[in-house]
């Protein structure tokens, strides 16, 4: 789901409970925007993309990222767990769903 329309995602306003930290497989931490958070066949999936894409005016599109999404309570606050979509089938549903959903909200 990369090539979003860097545009309409900027209109958004993000907050900071928007803003979630993940660490890549090189440890590196890279800070992403939470665009959306959909339901499909009783489990929630979010879409990410990277904060400093949103931040970069010379970014045409924005490369949007796919996790399965959970909210965990711990220690008397939630946890957000994000989880890579291990089936194929399941991602291109995911993404398509996910799609849709963005270019509604964004007016696409």
């Amino acid at each position: 789901m990369s090539g979003e329309d860097n545009d309409d995602i900027m209109d958004e306003e993000f907050t900071d409970d928007d803003i979630v930290e993940l660490t890549d497989d090189d440890g590196n931490t890279v800070a992403f925007a939470i665009l959306i958070v959909v339901e499909l066949d009783g489990v929630e999936y979010a879409a990410l993309t990277p904060v400093d894409q949103l931040q970069d005016e010379d970014v045409d599109e924005q490369d949007v990222y796919l996790f399965i999404y959970e909210e965990v309570e711990e220690d008397g606050g939630v946890l957000q767990t994000f989880a890579p979509i291990d089936d194929e089938a399941t991602f291109a549903r995911v993404r398509d769903f996910s799609a849709a959903h963005i270019e509604v909200l964004s007016g696409a």
